[in-house]
C-alpha cells in the first residue's frame, strides 16, 4: 500500500479511519505497507505542478495512528521504519530524492 503520500494530513486522517472499518474489529489485525516520506514530515505537492500531499517521517506516522485511534476508539501498534532509497534509481532520481530530503517508510499497524 503506498498512497497515503497522495493526500493531505486530514485527507489521511479520514483514509486511516476508513481502513479501521475495513479491517476486522479483532485483535492482529494488520494493514501493512510503505510510503514515501521526508526526513522532516511536511506538507506540499511530490513536485512542482503535482498535487499537495503530506509525507510523513516515523514520528508523524505514529502522531497520525495516535488520532485515528482517539477518534475511532480503537487500539494499534504501530511499527515504522524510515529507510534511505537504495541505488536503483537512475543517478537523476537519486539527486531529486536528496535535494527533497525524501525516504521511504515502511509500517505495519496491528490492532491491540
Amino acid at each position: 500500500m503506498s498512497f497515503f503520500h497522495l493526500f493531505t494530513w486530514d485527507q489521511q486522517i479520514l483514509v486511516a479511519k476508513r481502513i479501521v472499518t475495513l479491517l476486522r474489529p479483532q485483535p492482529g489485525s494488520l494493514l501493512v505497507g510503505r510510503q514515501v516520506g521526508k526526513v522532516r514530515h511536511s506538507e506540499g505537492p511530490e513536485a512542482e505542478g503535482s498535487l499537495i500531499g503530506y509525507f510523513h517521517n516515523e514520528e508523524s506516522w505514529r502522531a497520525m495512528w495516535e488520532v485515528v485511534a482517539r477518534e475511532t476508539g480503537t487500539r494499534w501498534r504501530v511499527d515504522v521504519v524510515e529507510e534511505k532509497w537504495g541505488e536503483i534509481a537512475s543517478e537523476e532520481i537519486l539527486r531529486l530524492v536528496r535535494e527533497q530530503g525524501q525516504i521511504k517508510v515502511r509500517f505495519v499497524v496491528r490492532r491491540e
